[in-house]
């Protein structure tokens, strides 16, 4: 049964219970038509809108038409919209209702989504609706929401995105595109995009949710051992109970010896908390700053650019954000008289209780060095704010050594190792790059044991973080060891994936630089690439006409066009769906064919700065599709540039 029958189903049934119609009315006889402004704009990033809707109270602009046949048996049609509306009580008395002689038949369904927006609101009703004049009010609406929802933009899945995800159902259902598929490089999923999974982990994990699996011969006797120390730590020894709020016991122990061995530095299970993903619990932290001091408004600083976690919880939490901007010229390097600018203008009309750093970078790939981090730890001392670092792609560095925070904090001695820090780290990144399975920690250090309980209690009322998701975290603290069973695979998995990111941020880095009007820094630990990107001035003056920023108008054109080829005589036009089309010209004489359809996201999703324009690309493509990748970006860049110089 399709759609089209449900939704004519409901309809009907929504006739009936108010007596409109026949009982002997069937959906057989209900056509429905979505119905569209002739005039409405038309948004590349979210097609056309509908009309207001044609029935009152159906919430959608579609005519409902059906066909019953009359006491003769005729067949004719009648305006159920009407019907809804207008009826009389003669109408109601079962002698049938007025008929006119519409086309019905011509009628049929072309929308999709008229049809799922008009079957959620046709299901049966209630008996405290059956009154010809109820309106309902929704209690929840846009002006009584919790409105900083309404301010949290995240533009990892946002409209370019959702246009990406649009183009792929067109495609599924045979739609004309100037390419086959769409290369997602948006967000940094590794398994999406083709890492393997590290055998160890999946083996602990399947073996934890099914522990009858250890008697197979099969399984490497250290992975049997994993599996029974992380269930010995779960109650009646099933991952399906729940864990204390804080994590499993021993997880957060193994946790507190990697980062002891890491660190040279003491480490306690205590500090340690365990989430689901590091966005959980940056978020639970982040709410503890939310209570104004002194009558100002709380403020967080950010880096600008910046992941939009940050920038969305603030916005989410009510929190005022303070941007810093790292210094591109200077491989994004984190300057202090930029965070003195960044909080003596935010401190006039807030008080600016935290600061985020983000080491290695995202979106910026780069790595601080040790005096950076010095100069950023002596700031915040200075100003009294709470440093958190996110430091959740230190398994991806790939030409420099990574500093902990917490290191440099020690080794810098009184009275900076008594400051307040909060570090985290997440599976989702790294050689493990679980982001499905969810799992992280945060390391909360010298808080008042006040706030501790308080943390402590608030992250309770979430219950527990998935226990699956704990025995991976468990088994990135401790991999295994030269001389166990597992090692010598898990070595070599381990060897690929970081000989993979070491080839893809030398590719990403020459060949963006290799590109007339682009820039990109040395990618030194990340799994993304920031190329500044030099739009034309016509380009700009293009998106300002479709209300969008050059940045994002150049990613969607980046999704929507291709070189489809050129001929000798000139010039081809060339467009996908979206509007306007673009000419391409002839390159260097030559014939050419390109299929892009490439998926990034724009820099105004992380923020630049003003005047310059950015995009983020992940850049773990199994090797053919990332170079195809590149491949698109150049030659769509340069007739780019012949379109709008």
């Amino acid at each position: 049964m399709n759609l089209h029958h449900i939704t004519c189903m409901r309809f009907v049934a929504y006739l009936k219970d108010r007596h409109y119609v026949k009982s002997k009315l069937t959906h057989k006889r209900l056509l429905c038509r979505p119905k569209f402004s002739r005039t409405s704009a038309f948004n590349p990033l979210s097609g056309p809108l509908p009309l207001a809707p044609s029935a009152p109270g159906l919430g959608f602009g579609a005519d409902l038409m059906m066909e019953p046949t009359d006491s003769r048996g005729n067949s004719s049609t009648v305006d159920t919209t009407r019907a809804r509306d207008r009826a009389s009580s003669s109408e109601r008395s079962g002698a049938g209702v007025r008929l006119n002689n519409a086309n019905a038949r011509a009628c049929s369904v072309h929308c999709v989504a008229a049809c799922t927006a008009l079957a959620s609101k046709l299901s049966p009703p209630t008996a405290d609706c059956r009154r010809d004049e109820m309106k309902l009010d929704n209690s929840l609406t846009a002006d009584n929401i919790n409105q900083n929802l309404l301010n949290i933009e995240y533009a990892v899945r946002g409209p370019i995105l959702q246009r990406a995800l649009q183009i792929e159902r067109e495609l599924a259902k045979g739609v004309p595109k100037p390419f086959e598929r769409v290369v997602r490089a948006n967000i940094g999923d590794c398994h999406a995009l083709g890492q393997k999974p590290i055998t160890f982990i999946r083996q602990v994990v399947a073996l934890a949710a099914c522990p009858a699996l250890a008697d197979s011969a099969d399984v490497p006797a250290d992975v049997k051992q994993r599996a029974r120390e992380i269930l010995a730590g779960c109650t009646s020894g099933s991952v399906g109970a729940y864990s204390p709020s804080a994590g499993l016991h021993a997880v957060r122990a193994r946790a507190a010896q990697y980062i002891a061995a890491r660190d040279h530095v003491p480490a306690s299970a205590d500090d340690i908390f365990l989430g689901s993903g590091a966005s959980d619990v940056i978020k639970s932290v982040l709410t503890m700053f939310v209570e104004p001091v002194g009558g100002k408004p709380p403020a967080v600083m950010i880096p600008v650019p910046q992941y939009p976690l940050f920038s969305g919880t603030l916005s989410e939490l009510g929190l005022r954000r303070a941007d810093y901007f790292l210094d591109e010229d200077n491989d994004w390097a984190l300057q202090t008289s930029e965070l003195e600018r960044c909080w003596s203008a935010a401190s006039e009309h807030c008080h600016v209780r935290a600061l985020v750093v983000i080491n290695p970078g995202n979106p910026t790939g780069q790595v601080l060095t040790r005096q950076n981090m010095e100069e950023i730890i002596k700031f915040a001392f200075t100003h009294n704010l709470f440093l958190l670092a996110d430091e959740v792609y230190q398994e991806n560095i790939v030409c420099k050594p990574f500093y902990s925070f917490k290191k440099v904090m020690h080794e810098m001695g009184a009275p900076y190792s008594g400051m307040e820090l909060a570090s985290f780290l997440t599976c989702s990144k790294g050689w493990a790059a679980e982001c499905g399975l969810r799992a992280g920690y945060v390391e909360l250090l010298r808080l008042q044991p006040r706030v501790a309980a308080a943390f402590s209690t608030a992250r309770a009322v979430m219950q527990c973080p998935s226990v699956l998701g704990q025995c991976i975290l468990d088994c990135v603290m401790k991999p295994p060891a030269a001389g166990e069973p597992s090692y010598p695979l898990f070595a070599q998995e381990l060897g690929d994936i970081q000989r993979v990111l070491a080839e893809r941020t030398e590719t990403a880095y020459e060949t963006f630089n290799s590109i007339p009007g682009y820039f990109c820094n040395p990618i030194d630990g990340s799994m993304f690439a920031y190329p500044r990107v030099t739009i034309p001035e016509a380009a700009q003056a293009a998106a300002k006409e479709l209300n969008m920023s050059p940045d994002e108008f150049y990613c969607l054109r980046l999704l929507e066009e291709t070189v489809q080829g050129y001929d000798a005589e000139g010039p081809l036009l060339t467009s996908s769906s979206a509007y306007p089309p673009i000419i391409y010209s002839r390159v260097n004489g030559e014939c050419s064919v390109l299929s892009a359809g490439v998926c990034v996201v724009p820099g105004t999703g992380f923020g630049q700065l003003p005047g310059t324009f950015h995009f983020r690309t992940t850049i773990l493509h199994p090797r053919q599709e990332f170079q195809h990748m590149m491949d698109s970006i150049r030659r769509f860049h340069h007739n780019f540039l012949d379109l709008y110089s």
